[in-house]
């Protein structure tokens, strides 16, 4: 459900966008929960403006994009790092898509919103600040669906034990004890 509802967000937003060109920019589904963990590293409001202008300008403007990239582009557009995190958990944890498949649950439809909010609202804000540092640091999104995939991996023995996709659902979004480096570490470094 909360997959379609963003779907659904985003179809509107490009509408309204295309239609009112005089707007600049209209907030999209999940905009405050992008915004409000920069009220933890800056104290004045001029300074989570000018902080959220740039992550806007820079990378989350990319996460409300709905068409592929082109191939030599520098661009990490919202399909593209969903068809990565589908690689990546497919190669690293293919039983346990298997096993999501068999309860009619596509992991996509957890993960596309980790991946068009970048975590935001997901994780707890220590450690969504952590993965938004390396973000800025390596300067590239492809570090979502790393994570996306590294958490489908970590959670392996306990998916592999449900028997509906709620349960599979609840095991995936319990991310309150997620160690946000340690993840990214031991899924690109082991």
């Amino acid at each position: 459900k909360l997959f379609r509802d963003h779907m659904e967000w985003l179809r509107v937003h490009s509408r309204v966008v295309s239609r009112l060109e005089h707007i600049r920019a209209v907030p999209y589904y999940g905009f405050a929960l992008q915004v409000a963990p920069l009220a933890y590293l800056f104290k004045r409001e001029d300074e989570i403006v000018l902080a959220l202008r740039e992550m806007v300008a820079r990378y989350w403007c990319q996460l409300n994009v709905l068409r592929n990239a082109h191939p030599d582009s520098e661009l990490s557009l919202l399909p593209n790092l969903c068809a990565l995190f589908e690689d990546l958990v497919a190669e690293r944890a293919p039983q346990v898509v298997r096993h999501l498949l068999g309860l009619d649950l596509a992991p996509l439809e957890v993960v596309f919103p980790w991946l068009h909010l970048a975590f935001a609202g997901a994780l707890p804000v220590d450690e969504l600040l952590l993965l938004w540092d390396r973000i800025l640091a390596f300067d590239s999104l492809h570090l979502l669906p790393v994570l996306a995939a590294a958490i489908f991996q970590y959670r392996t023995k306990p998916l592999l034990h449900t028997t509906t996709a709620d349960q599979a659902r609840a095991i995936l979004c319990e991310t309150a004890n997620l160690n946000v480096i340690a993840l990214l570490q031991v899924f690109l470094f082991a």
